[in-house]
């Protein structure tokens, strides 16, 4: 047997060939470990917040209508946030992005900014973003909340200009060129990477719904043209998904990353602001505070995450972005120096398999309107209503008012969108990247089809209650829901349960003194692109 020597601290020992190999081996993986770590970098974050995009405008909600292979194999692999809350409207949804509080905080309670009224400013990111100027650069944005998809011009009232920046720079190159498209085409420079796609959200109200004819194919089983021509935009987010995606595998950036994808509010119904998004079978629209308005489509990925596939039913709310990618980017115990926040952080939830630390979500205080709503563990208790009661029914899958019994889907169709989603899951970019790098079957993405499936988050609700008949009178008193077995909102349980009704109603009076006055300002008119060389900037 042939044997070796080697010598520690003097002495030597005599070892056999096999142990010596093995000796060898260990000695190469720990100088190979101690190699990968010195270069292990702080993790790549892609944040994706898509605008006006209902609960039922995905496929892995259940939807028939919109087929997103890209959207639901990223979904299906990472972790589906079930109980995930956010704003009914754009602005307070990303003020409270960026600040991880909730926006009665920052005077964004009642409404939306508009590129001609001045607003309160509020700090950002509690000044974690380095001051260095190279280092951040704002790349292709715009500041109104609607603009054509392709001259890239924003309508108000009575004034008009281009609404498309790089940095500091006013963009006039990209007339004719697809909104959603040169979003995704620019976000494959990763990397903090935030991308607030245009889309679902319409265009300048003279015409609302555009998308290249491309989009349209797939979509002909969609009986109501309204909903057809929405349903394209979500087509093209799809296939932004799948592109930046694709984009990070090619770059080599993937194993180092953390995707997340998420709406902004519900969708806008029955032709609202021109769109015709849908929340089925959630109560309401985007506007308000039924679930149907507040409850969000989102969910993460990442190789980070060790408990993949999943559906997280734990509370989260928008506001607890902010700690939790600072945590997952610089470490838990700097996300605890975060002072004065209402976010919480959820990365050790996500990436561990632990319960949430959040047992509440104010869902907001408007005292303007007096609408108010609070989510505690199952309950929710729900007071006030906008627009007159208007959005506080529930709306089909076309985002129409449901007034009786639903019809049954035609089985032609259901396997004319099964055909079509299986075409176009062929040609998913994420999945193919997610069967090729990790070995996760694609056809997951489409693998449930029983109630009660624990693979995808389908709502399942009793049949559907006439807004006539509904016990629930908002503008009257308080209305309290279990979530848990009634997703719907259907049965208003306050009289049941007066002592939570009470205890919810303590908790939002807890919020009441930190409330600021609404930041809007009435317009102004030196905000007029025509004082500024036909372009839409900050004037002041």
């Amino acid at each position: 047997m042939e044997v070796y020597s080697i010598t520690i601290n003097d002495h030597w020992i005599r070892i056999s060939k096999k142990l010596w190999i093995l000796l060898v081996l260990v000695i190469c993986l720990l100088a190979l470990h101690v190699t990968c770590a010195a270069k292990i970098q702080q993790p790549h974050i892609v944040f994706m917040i898509v605008d006006d995009l209902g609960w039922s405008d995905v496929s892995f909600h259940g939807s028939k209508q919109i087929p997103t292979p890209n959207i639901d194999a990223i979904a299906r692999d990472g972790i589906i946030l079930n109980n995930y809350y956010v704003a009914p409207t754009c602005s307070p949804s990303r003020g409270s992005l960026m600040t991880g509080k909730y926006p009665l905080r920052l005077g964004f309670q009642h409404e939306v900014i508009v590129a001609n009224s001045p607003w309160v400013a509020f700090r950002i990111l509690q000044g974690r973003i380095s001051p260095n100027e190279e280092r951040l650069r704002f790349l292709f944005w715009l500041l109104n909340g609607v603009e054509d998809y392709f001259t890239h011009f924003s309508d108000t009232t009575d004034m008009s200009g281009l609404d498309l920046h790089d940095g500091y720079e006013n963009v006039w190159d990209f007339n004719g060129t697809y909104g959603t498209e040169l979003f995704t085409t620019k976000a494959k420079e990763p990397l903090f990477l935030y991308i607030g796609q245009q889309a679902p959200h319409t265009g300048n109200f003279a015409k609302p719904l555009q998308v290249p004819d491309k989009y349209v194919k797939p979509l002909i089983g969609i009986p109501d043209e309204g909903r057809r021509n929405f349903c394209r935009n979500g087509i093209c987010i799809d296939h932004s998904v799948g592109e930046i995606f694709d984009a990070l595998e090619k770059s080599k950036m993937l194993d180092n990353t953390i995707f997340v994808f998420t709406t902004d509010n519900g969708g806008a119904v029955e032709g609202t602001d021109g769109s015709f998004g849908s929340n089925f079978p959630l109560r309401g629209s985007k506007y308000n505070l039924w679930e149907g308005g507040t409850r969000a489509v989102g969910f993460v990925w990442s190789p980070f995450l060790r408990h993949r596939s999943r559906i997280f039913n734990d509370l989260m709310h928008i506001s607890d972005w902010l700690p939790t990618l600072v945590s997952a980017a610089a470490g838990t115990e700097v996300a605890k120096t975060m002072k004065h926040i209402d976010g919480v952080d959820l990365w050790p939830s996500f990436v561990h398999n632990l319960p949430s630390p959040r047992q509440d979500i104010l869902l907001n205080i408007d005292s303007v309107d007096g609408v108010e709503g609070f989510r505690w563990k199952n309950f929710k208790l729900v007071k006030g209503s906008y627009y007159n009661e208007t959005f506080d029914g529930w709306y089909d899958k076309n985002g129409k008012l449901i007034k009786g019994l639903l019809p049954a889907e035609p089985k032609a169709r259901l396997k004319l969108y099964k055909r079509t989603y299986l075409k176009y899951l062929k040609r998913s970019k994420a999945a193919r990247t997610l069967w090729r790098k990790y070995a996760k079957d694609p056809r997951l993405a489409i693998s449930c089809h029983t109630p009660g499936c624990q693979t995808f988050p389908i709502v399942k609700c009793s049949r559907v209650i006439p807004p006539s008949e509904s016990t629930c009178k908002p503008k009257e008193a308080a209305c309290l829901f279990d979530i848990d077995d009634d997703p719907c909102e259907y049965f208003n349980i306050a009289e049941q349960y007066p002592e939570v009704v009470e205890q919810l109603q303590f908790a939002i009076n807890r919020y009441r003194t930190a409330e600021k006055p609404p930041g809007g300002q009435p317009p102004d008119l030196a905000a007029d692109p025509k004082l500024h060389g036909n372009v839409w900037k900050p004037w002041k």
